[in-house]
Formats: structure tokens, C-alpha cells, sequence
């Protein structure tokens, strides 16, 4: 069981950053991400982090799906297992 909001979570452009809101919930945001303040980033790198995080739920969701199909395989899955633990607050590096 996972901690986190589920997805979908969508964007909402702002005044100088973007928004991360659940699809079900505008009026509490999930994080605020910069996007057009002085950066050392270029805009379109900005966005697409904005878009990564926002995919974030279905990419976990992904590799779980991925550890369930390689644990019936007998794939060596430490890596998947790890990044998971870590998206879970588990795992430090």
C-alpha cells in the first residue's frame, strides 16, 4: 500500500511556477514546482520535470506491475525493488 496521492494528477500553470494538483482535488495542491523564475535550468527543462513529477504515481504503478511479471520469471529485480522502496520514502541514497 502506498502513501501517496493516486493519480491522475494534472498541471495548472501559474505566475512563475506550476501547480501539481489531483484530478479530484484543484483546491489543495500536491507541490509547487518553479518554471519561469531565474533559474539555472532552461525553461523547457523546468516543464519537463514539472511533467515528470506529475507522472510520478503511474510510473509507480508501472514498476510494480514490472517486479510482479519479473518475480513470476525469476528476474533478478533488486533494482526495481529499490527504486520502489525508495518512492516510498524507504530507501536513502
Amino acid at each position: 500500500m502506498h502513501k501517496f496521492t493516486d493519480s491522475p494528477w494534472k498541471i495548472i500553470f501559474n505566475e512563475g511556477h506550476a501547480e501539481i494538483y489531483s484530478k479530484d482535488n484543484t483546491k489543495t495542491s500536491i507541490c509547487t514546482v518553479g518554471t519561469i523564475r531565474a533559474s539555472t535550468r532552461s525553461k523547457e527543462e523546468r516543464i519537463a520535470n514539472t511533467n515528470l513529477i506529475k507522472t510520478a504515481p503511474k510510473l509507480y504503478h508501472v514498476l510494480e506491475e514490472i517486479l510482479e511479471y519479473t518475480s513470476k520469471l525469476n528476474i533478478d529485480d533488486k533494482y526495481i525493488k529499490r527504486v520502489l522502496a525508495e518512492a516510498r520514502g524507504e530507501h536513502n541514497e
